[in-house]
């Protein structure tokens, strides 16, 4: 799956889906992208660090940008769940040298949350 594919698959579906972008060494090309998860309308269920890892490490990435989707939303803020998988993943990442660099939240109305760009020290 290619950055665009990913990127319309999770923005456009009815139901919560959870992927991931990885970078190469300058962390900001993108190397690889695959969606990792899906749920229902209202949450994820079983997002796999050892999927989202296995892929990093087959692709030789250097860093991971997380994305996924609130469909039954126009906020797009981080659920405390939220929080705890992308600080769960980053820690993880960091120790094997592949932190997480963002993770973009989408709305329903194609609102975006970037933890970046809001100030949340991943």
């Amino acid at each position: 799956m290619n950055f665009a594919d990913l990127i319309n698959a999770i923005k456009t579906s009815p139901v919560e889906k959870f992927g991931v972008v990885y970078h190469g060494a300058d962390q900001k090309t993108c190397v690889g992208a695959k969606m990792i998860a899906s749920g229902d309308a209202g949450s994820i269920h079983g997002i796999s660090l050892q999927k989202v890892m296995d892929e990093a490490f087959r692709l030789g990435a250097k860093g991971m940008t997380l994305m996924h989707n609130h469909p039954r939303s126009n906020e797009p803020e981080p659920s405390e769940a939220d929080l705890v998988t992308t600080y769960a993943i980053h820690d993880f990442g960091k120790k094997h040298g592949i932190p997480v660099l963002n993770h973009i939240i989408y709305g329903a109305d194609n609102s975006a949350f970037s933890f970046t760009h809001n100030g949340i020290q991943i």
